[in-house]
């Protein structure tokens, strides 16, 4: 979703620093998909099992989007039959979900696909949330201190933790492309 280059240079890193740097990319993409509910980062041969809806669903949403390659679709009837390969003419790749053109999915569907953003593929606003919070992190939590605001009341000063974890930019748009079920 966004390379180690771009987070080095926004962070003002030097190569030395790679390992901190890993670490930081790792944690905003995690804070990424926990606050998404969905995958984002690219993933290959990744393995789910999705539970349709209803009985009559034809279309299921699989976690990771966009989808590049699909390897197998497999479908079980029902609670504890045996996972039966769907042969590629029997579903279609719209946009988000996958939809099964012959009949409605069985109880459970488990799905081995390729997909999620690279940093070439990943939409801009997204590119930029990582970087803002990111960099919030970096601010915020440098020398092991947290950032704290005070307020003064009555001649007196009181401190008290901000959001200290979470860049404002970043908690929008992450609320904005939450996954809807």
């Amino acid at each position: 979703m966004i390379s180690l280059s771009i987070l080095r240079r926004e962070l003002g890193l030097k190569p030395e620093d790679d390992e901190l740097l890993i670490e930081i990319r790792q944690e905003v993409i995690d804070l990424w998909e926990e606050q998404t509910g969905r995958l984002w980062d690219i993933r290959t041969g990744y393995i789910e099992i999705v539970t349709p809806e209803t009985v009559r669903t034809t279309k299921i949403w699989p976690s990771l989007r966009p989808i590049s390659t699909i390897t197998t679709i497999e479908e079980r009837a029902a609670r504890g039959s045996t996972w039966t390969t769907l042969d590629s003419s029997n579903y279609l790749v719209v946009r988000d979900h996958i939809e099964n053109i012959s009949v409605p999915w069985g109880d459970r569907v488990r799905i081995t696909y390729d997909g999620g953003y690279s940093d070439s593929t990943s939409p801009l606003d997204v590119r930029k949330a990582l970087v803002l919070q990111a960099k919030f992190m970096q601010v915020r939590f440098s020398d092991g201190k947290i950032a704290t605001k005070s307020e003064g009341f009555e001649g007196g000063s009181v401190g008290f933790l901000e959001d200290a974890f979470i860049h404002p930019f970043f908690r929008k748009l992450a609320h904005k492309k939450r996954r809807k079920y």
